[in-house]
């Protein structure tokens, strides 16, 4: 699998995660009872997927590479993408907020999901579709030969932690469910 292929298939896999997302925090708008084993899965999901793995590599390594995209001119739409890393870290902190130490059946809980979720409905999707075209379209399109080669060593470096596998697999538990 070439390196693109490896970061396309994160960030297709990232926004299935968020259709399940959506699709439970529907379930609760609608009164349904709470999917326990989701939340509970979710807010690891956040903790050891988003924020040590997906958003660290982007941190880590996208970072790197938006850089010298300003410097070589592309000012306006790396700005775009910066700033949308920066929604969806927000985005993902107010879970893991709401989420709190543990998920439990409270109305607290409850309410601060269904607003959330409702609120940043259209949020998430944006930031996931922003996020897959730059990976898809515009690293490939305007970086060098070079950038490439280091982008493979850094995300070869930071790529596929057990744990982060493990979650990979339990989330398409919930996909069919």
């Amino acid at each position: 699998m070439e390196i693109s292929d490896s970061v396309v298939a994160e960030q297709i896999f990232v926004s299935r995660v968020v259709a399940i997302l959506l699709k439970e925090g529907k379930n609760l708008q609608a009164g349904k009872e709470p999917n326990y084993h989701f939340w509970v899965f979710f807010k690891e999901f956040i903790q050891e997927y988003l924020e040590k793995h997906h958003m660290y590599k982007q941190e880590k390594l996208l970072n790197h590479l938006l850089t010298k995209a300003l410097q070589a001119g592309h000012k306006v739409r790396i700005k775009k993408i910066l700033d949308e890393h920066e929604n969806g870290r927000k985005m993902v902190m107010i879970l893991n907020g709401i989420l709190g130490e543990s998920f439990g059946n409270n109305d607290t809980t409850l309410v601060g999901l269904k607003n959330i979720i409702l609120a940043y409905e259209e949020g998430y999707v944006h930031h996931v579709q922003e996020e897959l075209h730059f990976v898809q379209h515009y690293i490939e399109n305007h970086f060098q030969e070079a950038d490439f080669k280091e982008f493979e060593i850094l995300f070869e470096e930071y790529n596929g932690s057990p744990k982060a596998e493990d979650l990979a697999k339990r989330a398409m538990q919930f996909e069919s469910a």
